[in-house]
């Protein structure tokens, strides 16, 4: 027999000179054994609590660039200004500078445009131990058995691969 478990997660928030808004999202879900209730219990709450952080955040965020807009075309301007003003300074002609500048700066009525609120959610699991296993390699290749001669003074000596005690040739191991 299923049983099935329904979760509801419900916000509600108090803005300064508006309404309370609120925002409740549901799922439903069918489970086989009770005693999967508490881990899909929190698993669901998760999961709804994000969506609505998500859509509070994503309001947030349309509300900031809203203001920034409104307040851009003097911030626009300001930086325009300032930047022709140290083109001034420039030996030789500065124009294709500043173009190349104001085209950087989109217009007040495009910056709206430039910006994006996106949430990528994913969910990732893992097996609670993970066994040692041995490399896929050979054993035979495993042991120190592929030996090269290298001069302590090459490019390629090491302290681990020119450990002899004449310093001029020592067996090195290289892995697989």
């Amino acid at each position: 027999m299923a049983i099935k478990l329904i979760a509801n997660y419900s916000k509600r928030l108090g803005l300064p000179g508006y309404s309370s808004h609120q925002y409740s999202v549901s799922v439903e879900t069918e489970l086989v054994a009770t005693a999967d209730i508490p881990a899909e219990s929190a698993r669901l709450y998760r999961l709804l609590q994000s969506n609505v952080d998500e859509h509070q955040l994503e309001k947030e965020f349309r509300d900031a660039t809203l203001d920034f807009a409104v307040g851009y075309a003097p911030l626009r301007d300001s930086a325009l200004a300032e930047w022709r003003e140290a083109a001034r300074h420039l030996n030789g002609n500065a124009e294709h500078l500043i173009a190349t500048i104001e085209q950087s700066f989109p217009p007040s009525g495009e910056i709206v445009k430039r910006f994006a609120f996106d949430v990528r959610m994913f969910q990732i699991a893992a097996p609670g131990t993970i066994e040692r296993t041995e490399p896929p390699w050979p054993a035979s290749r495993r042991a120190s058995t592929a030996s090269v001669k290298t001069p302590c003074n090459s490019p390629a000596a090491t302290p681990a691969r020119c450990s002899h005690a004449s310093g001029r040739w020592a067996l090195a191991s290289s892995p697989p």
